[in-house]
């Protein structure tokens, strides 16, 4: 098992890059999104829902690997998904 996963890690590194520097630009883009959403006087991505906190963390997370792989096509497909799964949820209706 051990092998498989540093397979993983591996290939995840050679498309996107050190875990750590993916984590800190992730970090880094939602400490953003806060400070903006404070300046506003909006609701801060700790106050949203979990759904809705949960969302925005898949995405930034997408948003990033895909500025690492621009061509990383899983990327762009996951990041779909996942604002079409949230807009199912907010509204209540297929897109």
């Amino acid at each position: 098992m051990s092998s498989e996963l540093n397979k993983i890690l591996e290939e995840r590194g050679n498309d996107y890059g050190k875990y750590a520097n993916h984590a800190r630009a992730v970090g880094a883009i939602i400490d953003e999104l806060k400070e903006v959403h404070k300046r506003k006087n909006l609701p801060v991505p700790s106050e949203f829902s979990a759904v809705e906190s949960t969302t925005l963390f898949y995405v930034v997370t997408k948003l990033v690997r895909l500025a690492a792989s621009p061509s990383h096509k899983d990327s762009i497909v996951d990041m779909i998904n996942y604002l079409r799964l949230y807009y199912e949820f907010k509204f209540g209706e297929e897109i």
